[in-house]
């Protein structure tokens, strides 16, 4: 009697071998099925790997993954890309994953197994972080700007779809090594819920940073700690920025015995004392400094506080979250009028890459309509509009003005929102606070995050005593050792040294162990004539024998020594309003 399996292998239509080829063809068939849905390709299902740093959040990262693999795949023949997202956390922490993949590439490079960096893409945070990585010699050209030309050139008006320079600030590099693919605006997230309970009432609501220094804030207020963002840092410069900008417009007219030059300096720190007087007032309603930025809006929708500083698509984004049938929201979000500029969120191509040629085309489909269109497209349209997300809505701007068009703007979820045309942002004037940004997030530090118990202390103290102005003025606000002049001249320039000793020393072992050739000076420097080789050796060797005196530990401790001081200056503020 024939066995069970035997009877059906001779009733079986196909061989092992056919039926080996069918479970593989329907395997391939289901792939684009089952990635059509999730948009994401597991690694062991590519052909290939893209390697990107950032610090954007699960959302975004799921939509660029889906959107640029499906790009790419229908591009190239079916060609499966699977994304490997490096997240260490802020911009803090992607600077130190950078600094150590390349510290760790110049030291092995040529050994086994060690032919790239192990990053291929930078993708999203402040500007500040990207000119850092083009300083270090971290990226390289991006070739978006001759595929693309025609969306950086200028029209017979002088407009180009995408500016070199828009409000003040920077869109794209000038060397072409990083560009900014959406737009950044900061502004104030409030529960109206807990500002009721806090005996606010409807028109009272904030509306400008000036708002944020209300004692009724008093310890709900959420911040975020600018030591470990550029972007938060950046958003304590617009009050900085508005504040200067205020009271240089109110005092153009020098006093009589003033030189120009005397002139301006008094407007330039009397404007940073009115900046720091607010900041600290703000930071001394705060619940709490947070490593995250995102945990803002979350907390304030949950009634954890009432307030705080955002960016303004975490704000738009928990504003639709807690939106009712009705259109109303618990969640409100707004840019203080004057009170923010545009700045970008920029990508950047790494040198030594392992996959150059897909990081390219990445920042290529950020710059299309398919990448734009992404920032704001409403996910409800997705069957009806080919580019939009699929899942969740990013809230976010277009960096070209190419899509604030009908076409374009009826596919979006902030229609509204037209960055370009607006009239209430600020200007943004590198000059007043761009040499200062580096030593901002140390004074915040020192003021208002290191201090804070004491600072929080004082505060009430002075709200309980109805703010005596003596007090405030030669107390509270004792801020002369952080003046703006301090800022720039002392504090920034320590910073700036400590940042271009660990630079310029990384770029001497790197020469000194190839014996100073012409071939690593070009290298470093493709900028410069041969001939100017030789000069800049010397000029390396001179640069980096007189940073080598440059105690860091000195940083160190004038930090510490300024907490110090902050601190006495609060218990003092304590102390003398304990005898009133």
């Amino acid at each position: 009697m024939l066995s069970s399996s035997l009877r059906w292998k001779r009733k079986s239509k196909f061989s092992a071998k056919q039926i080996g080829i069918i479970a593989a063809l329907l395997i391939v068939s289901l792939l684009p099925i089952a990635f059509k849905k999730s948009g994401h390709i597991k690694k062991n299902e590519s052909h290939r790997t893209l390697t990107i740093i950032t610090s954007h959040n699960e959302t975004i990262r799921r939509e660029f993954e889906r959107a640029f693999a499906v790009w790419w795949r229908d591009a190239h023949r079916g060609e499966l890309i699977h994304i490997n997202w490096v997240t260490p956390g802020g911009g803090a922490e992607v600077r130190k994953v950078m600094d150590t993949k390349f510290e760790a590439f110049q030291k092995n490079k040529g050994e086994d197994g060690v032919e790239n960096v192990g990053l291929d893409v930078f993708f999203g945070g402040g500007a500040y972080e990207f000119d850092q990585a083009k300083r270090n010699g971290y990226l390289v050209k991006i070739e978006a700007f001759e595929t693309l030309r025609g969306i950086f050139i200028p029209d017979a008006s002088g407009d180009a779809s995408i500016p070199q320079k828009a409000f003040g600030e920077t869109f794209y590099d000038k060397d072409h090594q990083w560009v900014g693919v959406c737009l950044s605006s900061f502004g104030i997230c409030y529960n109206k819920d807990v500002l009721k309970r806090l005996g606010f009432k409807e028109d009272e609501h904030p509306t400008t940073w000036d708002d944020l220094a209300d004692p009724r804030f008093y310890k709900n207020i959420a911040l975020a700690d600018p030591t470990k963002s550029g972007s938060v840092t950046k958003a304590f410069e617009m009050i900085l920025q508005q504040k200067m900008q205020e009271h240089i417009a109110a005092n153009k007219v020098p006093n009589p015995a003033e030189s120009k030059e005397q002139h301006r300096d008094r407007i330039l720190n009397e404007g940073w004392r009115n900046g720091m007087m607010l900041i600290q007032k703000i930071t001394a309603n705060a619940r709490y400094f947070s490593d995250s930025a995102t945990k803002i809006p979350h907390d304030v929708a949950n009634g954890d506080a009432a307030v705080g500083m955002c960016i303004d698509f975490y704000g738009r984004t928990y504003n639709s979250k807690y939106m009712k049938e009705d259109g109303t929201s618990r969640i409100e979000f707004i840019i203080p009028k004057k009170g923010s500029s545009l700045t970008v969120d920029p990508v950047a191509v790494f040198k030594n890459a392992a996959e150059p040629e897909l990081a390219q085309a990445f920042v290529e489909f950020c710059l299309r309509a398919q990448g734009q269109i992404l920032w704001n497209g409403d996910p409800k349209l997705a069957g009806k509009f080919k580019f939009v997300p699929h899942n969740s809505a990013l809230r976010r701007l277009p960096v070209s003005k190419d899509y604030y068009t009908p076409n374009f703007l009826m596919q979006f979820t902030d229609p509204e929102v037209m960055p370009y045309a607006r009239e209430d942002i600020l200007t943004y004037d590198s000059e007043l606070t761009g040499p200062a940004f580096n030593a901002l997030r140390v004074i915040i530090r020192v003021m208002a995050i290191d201090t804070h118990e004491e600072l929080t202390e004082a505060w009430k103290a002075m709200i309980e005593t109805g703010m005596p102005r003596d007090i405030m003025e030669h107390h509270f606000h004792s801020l002369s050792k952080v003046s703006y002049t301090k800022a720039v001249k002392d504090i920034g320039a320590k910073i700036h040294k400590m940042k271009m000793k660990r630079v310029l020393s990384a770029r001497l072992r790197d020469l000194e162990k190839y014996a100073f050739n012409a071939e690593r000076i070009k290298h470093h420097y493709p900028e410069l004539e041969a001939e100017k080789y030789a000069a800049t050796i010397e000029k390396l060797k001179k640069d980096v024998a007189a940073l080598k005196s440059f105690d860091v530990m000195t940083l160190e401790r004038q930090q510490q020594d300024l907490a110090r001081q902050f601190r006495l200056s609060y218990e003092k503020a304590i102390k003398n309003a304990g005898k009133l």
